[in-house]
Formats: structure tokens, C-alpha cells, sequence
């Protein structure tokens, strides 16, 4: 019977750094429907800035600098 060898160690999984997440997202939607009095903003756009909404409405401008985008509007 043979000693197991002090050389063979498990593999460790080396996992990649992951992508750091854009701190600010843009959703560009086709129709965007008020839930409490039913008015449709066409073409709208939401901007997302961490985990809140900052922006609703449909000036492109608004989408910050460097923003992830998201077309929905199809």
C-alpha cells in the first residue's frame, strides 16, 4: 500500500475578479405607464444611479456620463 503524496493538494479554484458594477444604469423604455392616473410618457427614459431612481422622464441628457443602457424600447 502506498503513503498518499505530500504534493498532491486539491486544485483550488481560482475564481476571476469580477466586473465592478455600473454605479449609474439607464432604461430607455418605449411606453412608460403611471400606475396611479394612467398617463403614458412615450419614449422614456429611467435612470437608476446605485440602487435608487433618480431620473423619469424623456431628456436624453439626463443619462449620466458613462451609464449602462438598457434598450427596452422594442
Amino acid at each position: 500500500m502506498r503513503a498518499p503524496s505530500a504534493s498532491a493538494e486539491p486544485a483550488a479554484s481560482v475564481a476571476a475578479p469580477a466586473e465592478p458594477a455600473a454605479v449609474n444604469k439607464a432604461i430607455r423604455l418605449g411606453k412608460l405607464v403611471h400606475p396611479e392616473d394612467g398617463t403614458v410618457i412615450d419614449n422614456a427614459i429611467v435612470v437608476i444611479h446605485e440602487d435608487r431612481i433618480s431620473y423619469v422622464g424623456t431628456d436624453e441628457k439626463q443619462i449620466p456620463c458613462g451609464a449602462s443602457v438598457i434598450d427596452w424600447t422594442a
